[in-house]
């Protein structure tokens, strides 16, 4: 399909890390394919997982969808479109591309966009490892939690704490009984 892109194992675009190389606890991924979205550079720290191959362009059009040939161009080879960090006491994911960790049909022809592609075998299962990986599943090494922020007395008297987590992109709250803490 012209409009997908396939990091993968075999050309060097899939980058190495326990999410993609597989354990114990995750399963090894060949390949991963994407639809659009952008592409960045990443810094110190960061692991790149998703790497645009040689004579990858991005196409910076006026407006969104508006190919020409006179459309510029930007050399992205050797860029990434999803690379994961371990900062401080936290995993951070960063993906520039969402419709890989979707599945719906786009445009007036349906083709299949996301985890529905013929050609997406691993986007599901990569979702789930990073999913894993960032939540720090059952055998991952113990969560580092930042200290309480906040905390509440529930009506049954039980104390909760407020914990914070990050998740490609979103942060969001959730309570965890302290009993339950690790």
């Amino acid at each position: 399909m012209s409009h997908t892109m396939l990091a993968d194992r075999a050309d060097g675009t899939l980058g190495s890390h326990v999410l993609t190389d597989g354990s114990s606890l995750f399963a090894r991924i060949e390949s991963v394919a994407t639809f659009s979205g952008c592409a960045f550079e990443v810094g110190s720290g960061f692991i790149p997982l998703l790497i645009f191959g040689a004579a990858k362009k991005s196409w910076m059009p006026a407006r969104r969808y508006d190919f020409g040939p006179d459309t510029p161009t930007i050399d992205v080879a050797g860029w990434c479109q999803g690379a994961v960090a371990e900062i401080g006491r936290g995993r951070l994911a960063f993906y520039g591309e969402a419709a890989m960790f979707t599945a719906q049909l786009f445009g007036p022809d349906h083709f299949p966009v996301g985890m529905n592609c013929p050609v997406a075998r691993d986007n599901a299962r990569f979702l789930l490892n990073i999913v894993h990986w960032l939540s720090r599943v059952e055998g991952m090494p113990p969560a580092q939690t930042y200290e309480p922020r906040a905390e509440s007395d529930r009506p049954d008297g039980e104390r909760q704490t407020w914990w914070r987590a990050a998740h490609v992109g979103l942060c969001f709250d959730w309570r965890v009984p302290k009993s339950s803490r690790p």
